[in-house]
């Protein structure tokens, strides 16, 4: 795996190369070709848009793979309530303490399996993993004020609430007012489908509200 990434200028900015194998038996062989595999490598990256050139190569079959992708780093200003990209995950897990910030997919002290598509089957858990960042600060408490509430509905009939709940701010596990972090798995007991998940954070001491957005589909 080779990838690069270029100023929209064309310096390279950055590049990695990585090795990667998976073990399996003779017998699983088959099954495991089978299989769709992802990966994932963490660059920091300063404010302002990219171009990513990906090169995957088989190292047994000889065959080569290319992709170039688009890449919008936003700057976040240190005031204004601000949050990450929404990520879709078929797996979110707390990792050892030896473990946190480092391996495959592990974003502070957790791992989060992104499913590339945002493609669930009906009965699956869909992961919500978002940062919020810059929230106010309470003058007795010292901690961050407001709720989050999570919805879903139908792509096609947003205003048909299928899931519609709320939370405090304070019961989500490490918030600050620098940072919170929302880390969910909701069961998806709905029938095939395209579907909406908004997210709305409101910030009782700012007064200030955001609305992350996503697609998913329901296989």
């Amino acid at each position: 795996v080779f990838g690069r990434i270029t100023t929209m200028t064309r310096k390279v900015e950055t590049h990695f190369e990585d090795t990667v194998s998976i073990a399996t038996s003779p017998e699983g062989l088959s099954a495991e070709a089978e299989r769709a595999s992802i990966y994932n490598t963490m660059l920091p990256l300063a404010p302002g848009k990219y171009r990513l050139e990906l090169v995957v190569k088989d190292l047994v079959g000889e065959t080569v793979g290319t992709a170039r992708i688009a890449l919008d780093v936003p700057k976040f200003d240190d005031e204004t309530l601000a949050y990450s990209s929404v990520i879709l995950a078929d797996k979110i897990e707390r990792v050892p303490s030896r473990s946190l910030g480092t391996g495959q997919f592990v974003m502070g002290a957790s791992k989060v399996r992104p499913r590339m598509g945002e493609e669930f089957k009906p009965g699956e858990r869909m992961g919500i993993y978002v940062e919020f960042y810059n929230l106010g600060e309470d003058d007795a408490t010292r901690m961050p004020d407001g709720e989050i509430t999570y919805q879903i509905a139908k792509a096609n009939d947003p205003d048909k609430l299928l899931l519609d709940f709320t939370e405090d701010i304070q019961d989500i596990r490490g918030a600050s007012a620098g940072q919170v972090v929302v880390e969910k798995l909701l069961p998806l007991n709905l029938d095939p489908g395209v579907y909406r998940l908004s997210l709305k954070m409101t910030d009782r001491v700012k007064e200030e509200s955001v609305n992350p957005t996503m697609t998913f589909k329901v296989l």
